[in-house]
């Protein structure tokens, strides 16, 4: 019985660990400012930065850069 309770804990402790969301820090950018910063979230295997979407237009930002 003893085994079947810790198999079953086990079980549990990696269907949470797998359906986790991940917090990002985002922030907007629009030439060079940064004019919002806020949190965003993705799911689990997904990487905060594969959020960032920035343009470089002589040294100045534009777009979204989430870390």
């Amino acid at each position: 019985m003893k085994r079947v309770f810790m198999t079953l804990a086990v079980v549990a402790v990696l269907c949470m660990l797998s359906s986790c969301v991940k917090n990002c820090q985002c922030k907007d950018w629009s030439d060079g400012v940064v004019t919002r910063t806020y949190t965003d979230e993705t799911f689990s295997g997904d990487k905060c930065s594969n959020m960032t979407d920035i343009q470089t237009v002589g040294g100045n930002k534009s777009g979204k850069e989430c870390s």
